[in-house]
């Protein structure tokens, strides 16, 4: 019983360290942008099957979002997006490559465009995951957010992206809050009831 009272303990003591989303955006709705604008070098801003798209109208589109009011217990850890981006017709190839060099985020005040900041991961289909390191930010209060979607003439495979068509399938933020994996939270229910029950056939 003691090893059990010693197990059950230790596992509520130890937690697995994994991000928190603090604020998502998975543009389910047809026409609702959720809150997301143009700030600039973007036409035809709306969202269709899922995702966010739009048209750049120059090499530098850029998204924004005011009023969002992100706050966090601990501090900021990253932003991610999952994004493809096809070449203006005709041929409609979609970029088999993504560079983020030329990318900038901008919130609580100040803008990440280093590009150690940003990497992307191939997910397949076309889309890059790219991941923001945000941890600059601190525990500030995220209000306006602003943020590319696509890199500049540049930064990517193709040698232009004005008149190129993004699709962004969500954006997350996260911090680093500390959040307990599903499985452990089973485990510890299975072990106070078995605790309940040696408890119960020893009286």
């Amino acid at each position: 019983m003691k090893k059990l009272t010693y197990l059950l303990s230790s596992l509520l003591a130890v937690q697995v360290a994994s991000a928190a989303v603090i604020s998502e955006f998975n543009f389910n709705a047809d026409a609702d942008t959720e809150g997301w604008s143009v700030a600039n070098n973007i036409s035809g801003l709306t969202t269709s099957g899922g995702f966010l798209t739009g048209t750049a109208s120059t090499n530098d589109p850029q998204l924004t979002f005011t009023g969002l009011n992100a706050s966090t217990t601990g501090t900021w850890t990253t932003l991610e997006f999952l994004v493809r981006e096809t070449e203006e017709a005709p041929g409609s190839t979609v970029v088999s490559a993504f560079n983020p060099i030329g990318l900038a985020v901008s919130a609580a005040g100040q803008t990440i465009s280093a590009a150690g900041s940003f990497s992307a991961t191939d997910e397949g289909s076309g889309f890059f995951l790219v991941t923001v390191d945000i941890s600059s930010l601190g525990s500030a209060n995220i209000v306006n957010l602003r943020l590319d979607p696509i890199g500049g003439a540049s930064a990517n495979s193709n040698s232009q992206t004005q008149d190129n068509i993004f699709e962004v399938d969500y954006i997350r933020l996260s911090d680093n809050t500390v959040v307990p994996e599903p499985s452990a939270y089973a485990l510890i229910g299975g072990l106070f009831a078995l605790s309940s029950v040696m408890l119960r056939r020893r009286r």
